[in-house]
């Protein structure tokens, strides 16, 4: 009984399909759907699009990624101030051992030189032309 009524559901959706009814009812009820909401206060639709995402799991989804991302965050702001701790540290330590001097004056030479060259270059092309 149950399958023979299975059978008939399922001609009479072929049916439906080849002659287009199918198509034109899920438009009939898309638009019921967007009418209805339409007429449906802001607050009322916010609830019901978030019951819709509860049943779906799409919510449940959503906040995991949400906690995910959260965690992350976390973790790259502890590592941050970790890096920034031992930066602070290290100019400190190196101001005092006179380091920080000898970098820049290194920095110093190594951009004079380059400058030179860049003179130099400069000097050729002009000479050239």
């Amino acid at each position: 009984d149950f399958q023979q009524l299975k059978d008939r559901a399922m001609k009479s959706l072929l049916q439906m399909k080849r002659a287009g009814g199918l198509d034109r009812l899920a438009q009939e009820m898309a638009s019921e759907k967007v009418s209805s909401r339409s007429r449906m206060p802001p607050k009322e639709r916010v609830l019901r699009s978030l019951l819709e995402m509860k049943r779906s799991g799409e919510l449940e989804l959503l906040a995991q990624e949400m906690s995910d991302t959260q965690a992350k965050l976390e973790e790259n702001a502890l590592q941050l101030r970790e890096i920034s701790a031992r930066m602070r540290r290290g100019s400190l330590d190196a101001k005092r051992s006179g380091e920080l001097e000898r970098i820049a004056g290194e920095m110093e030479q190594v951009l004079e030189n380059k400058m030179q060259t860049i003179r130099e270059r400069a000097r050729r092309g002009l000479l050239r032309a």
